[in-house]
């Protein structure tokens, strides 16, 4: 009986196989034309594809040749470019250094005719002090980022510029001339400085105290015929004030409201109070005035 039942299994695949030969062989031609027809798309796309890729690549090395052409003019332009900056900065700096020598030479100049009496000529001293300040504001240098001449308060009180009225000139005393060391921020409690940077600190030193303490002195040691009209209140209460702490320098803190045009706010307050701990300031009250003291001593 199994081998009966076998035989019909057999057969039945075998039929069923024959079947589906009967059924190709009748859609034979039908299948070969849609075989025909994907083959020869498929020739097509092969071709359109090589095409593309040969005209991408042609693309991509015309752009890489336009690309290293571009960088190669770019760099040139930028070395050119870097040449003329620092031509032109070697130049500013040339002709600052030759316009620091004139000034110096005109300070000593007057400083001279203060230890010689009648040894310069009054005529002589007026073109002094002309030539000299034309010099100052030629230079320019707090607009033109060369260096400010530096010169002592007592050269500066000796020399033609106390005695007429010229226009504003950019001064540095070498007295307040100091920038505070990394080591000397580093030893500021971190509480204290808070999220204060050493360029930060550095930069209202330089931008607000120092220039303070520069127009300050620069215009109490004038002579009275030497100011102009709208520096001699100033003036006046300057010389005031210089009779609170005798042989010190000061400034208060009026003057420092001055020069930033506002109110001392927290961070102001809190900076004035890094500058006392690194030794530059100290504070002191007199007559219900808060004076800082200069007492860097270099």
């Amino acid at each position: 009986m199994e081998d009966i039942g076998d035989f019909f299994n057999i057969n039945e695949r075998k039929i069923a196989r024959l079947n589906d030969f009967i059924a190709l062989s009748l859609r034979r031609k039908n299948i070969s034309k849609e075989l025909q027809g994907l083959a020869d798309q498929a020739t097509v796309i092969r071709d359109q594809l090589v095409v593309a890729h040969e005209s991408m690549l042609t693309e991509m090395n015309k752009l890489e040749d336009d690309f290293t052409m571009v960088m190669s003019e770019m760099r040139k332009k930028q070395i050119l470019i870097m040449q003329f900056i620092i031509e032109e900065k070697e130049r500013k700096i040339k002709e600052a250094e030759e316009e620091d020598k004139k000034v110096q030479l005109l300070l000593s100049c007057g400083k001279s005719k203060g230890a010689t009496g009648s040894a310069i000529k009054k005529s002589a001293s007026k073109s002094a002090v002309k030539l000299l300040g034309s010099n100052l504001a030629r230079l320019n240098l707090n607009h033109h980022g060369s260096i400010t001449p530096k010169i002592k308060i007592k050269d500066y009180k000796q020399s033609p510029l106390v005695q007429k009225k010229i226009s504003p000139i950019p001064i540095q005393f070498e007295e307040f001339d100091v920038q505070i060391a990394q080591k000397d921020f580093d030893k500021i409690p971190k509480y204290m400085c808070g999220r204060e940077t050493l360029d930060q600190l550095n930069s209202f030193l330089e931008t607000v105290i120092i220039p303070c303490f520069n127009e300050k002195y620069k215009l109490i040691h004038k002579q009275r015929q030497g100011l102009r009209s709208n520096d001699l209140e100033l003036w006046k209460m300057f010389n005031e004030q210089s009779h609170y702490l005798p042989g010190k320098h000061f400034i208060t803190l009026g003057d420092i409201t001055r020069v930033l045009n506002k109110m001392l706010d927290k961070k102001t307050q809190n900076r004035l109070t890094m500058l006392r701990h690194v030794g530059i300031l100290q504070e002191q009250r007199i007559k219900q005035t808060v004076c800082y003291v200069w007492s860097y001593n270099g």
